[in-house]
């Protein structure tokens, strides 16, 4: 029994001896590599790898700065402490390297730094312990190794692989000067509003419902150290439904009335002469006599008509538009954007009351032919490869005169507001 017990000590010995001896090897392989512009995490993987190691962290530790480093031919323990003092500590157990982060009171300690033959002594410290609850304890700390290493090394790395290779490609991102060329679809409300408050304008007022018009675009935005400049043609409908009544009078068949009307009538009897200062001025004598007449008067019966119509009106618009562009991430940026707009009337149809409520205009004759509004958007665009990007745009404008001043007495304004729908295709270019 006594020999089996020395055997097992034995054995155990050995395997503890040989784990040293592999991880010395391991640890004195020198490495060459050269760190351009990249992140810790980046880093510490490419180090480890190319020693022939395995490295474990939780990713909260790291922030996203980036560092350059240059190794030649240095063994993996001098350039592990060059990259992580004096924030981050590691240890090598085995062919796993764990890094863990410094706590602010162990930071703040003057402690000398790292030497290979401090290193050295470390890794002694594992071999000589040969007991067994020294093997036991090393054996234990591997395996909670591992298993952190499954849960904590997540898949950071790719996403940050993706999204900065989507960002160093975007030319909407990175490029200083480019030309976008964007087609986009419009849904948005309108809303008519009159300046004037006479009762008139307040009942127009009333009849008017907001109804959902569109617009189709196509637009060329160039882009010049983050100043944008756009233009393009659209194809802009408008549209309001009008519900009102109107009446009207009719005499009744069934039902006729006389009324009795007096009067006084008039007749000329003669004219005479009279002489005043030289002049002749004539007189009339007339002779009256109170009277009447007898006249029908039929009943009058008062009609009123619902009437639904649909106000709609057609325009080719140019718009100018002036705004900045800024990167918000990777993938994302926004546009905020002031534009004037001209207006050209192709087509409109629909009736607006008159005041009276018996007859309407045409609203094709109130509209004047060619107008002018401003608006003010805010393009959200998220890049999907080089040249390519989708965005959904916000906006609000206002046409300050909608209708001729010598055709309607009351004046109105429309404004619009709603979202758009967008793809943009963009390549570097250089104008200036």
């Amino acid at each position: 029994m006594a020999d089996f017990k020395f055997a097992m000590r034995y054995m155990r010995l050995v395997v503890i001896l040989l784990l040293a001896v592999t991880t010395r090897t391991a640890i004195c392989q020198t490495v060459s590599y050269k760190a351009q512009n990249e992140t810790l995490p980046t880093i510490l993987h490419n180090i480890c790898n190319k020693a022939g190691f395995q490295v474990s962290y939780n990713s909260d530790i790291f922030n996203n700065t980036k560092y350059t480093y240059t190794f030649e031919n240095k063994d993996i323990t001098t350039c592990l402490s060059t990259v992580l003092s004096p924030n981050y500590a590691y240890q090598i157990i085995g062919k796993q390297v764990i890094i863990t982060e410094v706590t602010k009171e162990k930071a703040t300690e003057q402690t000398p730094p790292r030497t290979k033959k401090q290193t050295n002594i470390q890794t002694k410290i594992i071999t000589v312990y040969d007991t067994i609850p020294v093997h036991d304890t090393v054996t234990i700390t591997q395996i909670k190794t591992i298993t952190d290493t499954l849960f904590v090394t997540d898949t950071i790395p790719f996403v940050d692989t993706i999204t900065m290779k989507r960002y160093e490609t975007n030319h909407l991102h990175t490029t200083k000067n480019c030309l976008s060329d964007s087609t986009s679809i419009r849904l948005g409300m309108n809303s008519l509003n009159y300046y004037n408050k006479n009762d008139y304008a307040n009942s127009l007022q009333d009849i008017h419902q907001r109804a959902l018009g569109f617009l189709s675009q196509i637009d060329a935005t160039y882009k010049h150290n983050n100043l944008l400049l756009s233009t393009g043609l659209s194809l802009h409908n408008c549209r309001l439904i009008n519900s009102y009544k109107t009446s009207y009078f009719t005499d009744d068949p069934t039902l006729t009335y006389k009324d009795t009307i007096w009067y006084w009538e008039f007749k000329n009897v003669m004219t005479y002469y009279k002489y005043n200062n030289g002049d002749s001025v004539a007189i009339q004598v007339l002779d009256s006599t109170y009277t009447y007449t007898i006249r029908e008067n039929p009943k009058k019966i008062e009609h009123t008509r619902e009437k639904l119509s649909t106000l709609s009106w057609h325009y080719v618009s140019i718009p100018i538009g002036l705004g900045i562009h800024c990167n918000i991430t990777n993938t994302i940026s926004l546009e905020p954007t002031v534009a004037l707009q001209t207006h050209f009337l192709i087509k409109a149809q629909g009736e607006i009351p008159t005041e009276d409520k018996e007859s309407t205009y045409k609203v094709k004759d109130l509209l004047k032919p060619i107008n002018y509004s401003a608006a003010i958007s805010c393009n959200i665009l998220y890049s999907i490869e080089k040249n390519y990007s989708v965005s959904i745009k916000p906006w609000y404008s206002i046409t300050p005169s909608l209708f001729r001043g010598n055709e309607f007495s009351t004046k109105a304004f429309v404004s619009h507001w709603g979202l758009v729908w967008g793809f943009h295709y963009t390549i570097p270019y250089d104008l200036f």
